[in-house]
């Protein structure tokens, strides 16, 4: 795939592509659609019976997404919900394209779209998709069962039950989100969410739902993916089955391999996700916080790129740019409204780990034996040094105007102080 921004690229990007089919596929025949960057995922769950009936039960949002796979779905769609006349059109192009193939079953046709509400389409999915829970709790479908009973050659009334509230599905995976997404194995020790309603099938009413194949000593293997649950939410309304899966997600015990458990509740907290509006990604793939006078951003690059050099680490190391945990010690918080009188020292954290010896040659730390008695595994000490960037001063580490590219003025005053945090971690 090739994004052409100008005519000019045009001729060298259709002739990759070519290349590039033709050595994968045997076949150098590619097609061209428009680019959306900050594109939304729609779908539309479908169900299709042998007699011609067709329903389209529903849309789902699946834009939160890591490494090109949903974490987030829910229903219904907040764009959809903004726009109208934007289901109907859906509905029908979703019809449409399963009336032109005459399917039978349970499938859903995917869209991407763009804020105006254009829509195109992706693919077709002929099943049903991870995340139709949300579409049962909205429906009070058992979409698993229709998907049998029209197998067995049952019959579609002519109209598809109304929609009732609002459900979030989200994805707890045993993964590091903190270490490029690398997925988690070894014992799940404990795993428990609280305020379970219903598991594998819909709660009844306000509650939470919980379609898991783990419990409590399951091993989380290499060779399979690493989802340990899907834990959905329905509510009266989208904030209301946001709050209820945030608490959820947040009590929860989970013992054993990280998670992605933080970040899901991180983005359920997030004022963009709860406006309906989450954020795009940015064009390097991060978005890093500086703090302003009043609030946290969010920029592309964290900081506009004509700001002044960082100060340099003591011996002349790199300082540490907006990648650090930049903000005015002991003055807010990111959910503060409004900046403190004064402002006390803008400290800037480096942290820089040095791992012990290698195990072959590592003293052992702490007693032999556990206290089961079975033998304890050596221990590797770990030794994190932090600088920190202090100096005086009013407003924020960096200029959030990035339009402008201006940068905040940097001092001349300002101190590196170091600190040194001694740890051991046993295999």
């Amino acid at each position: 795939m090739r994004v052409v921004r100008t005519l000019a690229e045009l001729p060298g990007a259709l002739a990759a592509a070519r290349a590039e089919a033709a050595s994968a596929f045997g076949d150098p025949t590619v097609f061209c659609e428009p680019y959306l960057a900050t594109g939304r995922h729609i779908e539309v769950q479908l169900l299709a019976d042998r007699y011609g009936t067709v329903w389209a039960v529903g849309e789902r949002e699946c834009s939160i997404q890591r490494r090109h796979q949903k974490v987030l779905e829910e229903a219904p769609s907040p764009l959809v919900e903004r726009l109208p006349g934007m289901r109907e059109e859906l509905y029908r192009a979703s019809r449409r394209a399963a009336q032109a193939v005459g399917y039978v079953g349970a499938g859903t046709v995917e869209f991407l779209a763009d804020d105006s509400g254009r829509f195109f389409f992706l693919e077709m999915n002929t099943r049903l998709q991870v995340e139709h829970p949300v579409t049962e709790c909205t429906t009070g479908l058992d979409l698993v069962r229709w998907q049998l009973r029209i197998a067995e050659g049952a019959r579609l009334p002519a109209e598809p039950p109304a929609r009732d509230g609002h459900a979030i599905e989200v994805r707890l995976y045993a993964e590091d989100p903190a270490a490029g997404w690398q997925p988690q194995s070894g014992t799940l020790h404990r795993v428990r969410v609280p305020g379970v309603a219903a598991e594998f099938g819909n709660p009844g009413g306000p509650g939470i739902r919980l379609d898991s194949g783990v419990v409590d000593g399951s091993e989380i293997g290499i060779h399979y993916d690493p989802m340990l649950a899907k834990v959905i939410s329905w509510g009266p309304s989208r904030r209301e089955a946001a709050a209820m899966l945030l608490r959820a997600l947040a009590r929860a015990e989970l013992h054993g391999p990280r998670t992605n458990r933080e970040l899901l509740v991180r983005v359920l907290r997030h004022p963009a996700f709860l406006a309906g509006t989450p954020t795009p990604p940015s064009s390097t793939g991060t978005a890093r916080n500086c703090w302003n006078r009043r609030r946290t951003r969010r920029t592309p690059d964290g900081c506009p790129r004509s700001r002044p050099p960082w100060p340099r680490l003591p011996g002349g190391g790199a300082g540490p740019g907006c990648s650090a945990d930049c903000r005015p010690a002991g003055a807010m918080s990111p959910r503060s409204r409004s900046a403190p009188a004064t402002w006390g020292p803008i400290r800037c954290r480096v942290a820089r780990s040095r791992a012990g010896p290698s195990t072959a040659s590592r003293p052992r730390v702490g007693p032999s034996r556990s206290a089961t008695g079975s033998p304890r595994t050596a221990c590797s000490p770990t030794a994190t040094t932090e600088w920190s960037w202090s100096r005086p001063g009013r407003g924020g580490w960096c200029s959030t105007s990035t339009a402008s590219g201006a940068a905040s003025p940097w001092p001349a005053t300002g101190s590196w102080s170091r600190s040194t945090r001694r740890s051991a971690r046993c295999g």
